[in-house]
């Protein structure tokens, strides 16, 4: 088996067996890959403590068919993110709608970049958390090929503009905006009709979002 490194997030940790781990990541290198944590769920594995949210770069080895992980040097845990609820739950969300869009094998690294830049916005309450989600969306859709057209959209020029910027500005400043909760309500309107056209099966952490 050949050692890989790759730098990434961790989008899910499930259990497999009584010790091991199954790790969805996304990656700047393989887009989205699922490894293998053997023992990670002992005290005194190096991997004990790799779960969502957790960002560095992680050593592996890679398979004919499957990657065992065997190391991580972890760069944030986000620990401030996993120690406010509701921001968790947003945190949560985007990994999940990252997992639907990403692909194995696929260059990843604007969603990624997003991806990174967006959990950071959510730790550090750099504006509302539903203005948050709703650029996330927006620039998700983007990235993957699927941004809408806000001259087709049925949305005011204040609505109109915020759906642009969440298209078009950089990621440095992409959640440096602030608008009103009818603005945020409009968004959530028309996104949440975006996405009922395009998703084949439900993001089941938008549950939660919907009753917080």
């Amino acid at each position: 088996m050949e050692p890989l490194t790759v730098t990434g997030m961790v989008l899910a940790a499930r259990p497999i067996g009584e010790y091991d781990n199954r790790i969805v990541l996304l990656t700047r290198e393989r887009g989205k890959i699922s490894a293998f944590a053997k023992g990670a769920k002992r005290l005194k594995s190096r991997l004990s403590a790799v779960g969502p949210f957790t960002w560095g770069k992680f050593e592996m080895h890679e398979g004919a068919s499957s990657y065992t992980m065997y190391g991580a040097d972890v760069e944030n845990y986000f620990e401030h993110l996993r120690s406010d609820v509701e921001g968790a739950y947003y945190g949560f969300y985007c990994l999940e709608l990252a997992d639907y869009f990403a692909r194995e094998n696929n260059d990843e690294w604007e969603m990624l970049k997003l991806l990174y830049t967006t959990i950071r916005a959510l730790e550090r309450g750099a504006c509302e958390h539903r203005l948050i989600r709703c650029i996330y969306e927006l620039r998700t859709l983007a990235v993957n090929g699927l941004a809408p057209s806000p001259e087709r959209m049925e949305l005011n020029a204040v609505t109109k503009y915020t759906v642009q910027y969440a298209l078009e500005a950089p990621y440095k400043s992409l959640y440096a905006v602030a608008v009103s909760e009818e603005t945020v309500g409009t968004l959530r309107k028309q996104i949440d009709q975006l996405l009922a056209d395009i998703l084949d099966r439900p993001i089941k952490s938008k549950g939660m979002l919907d009753i917080i």
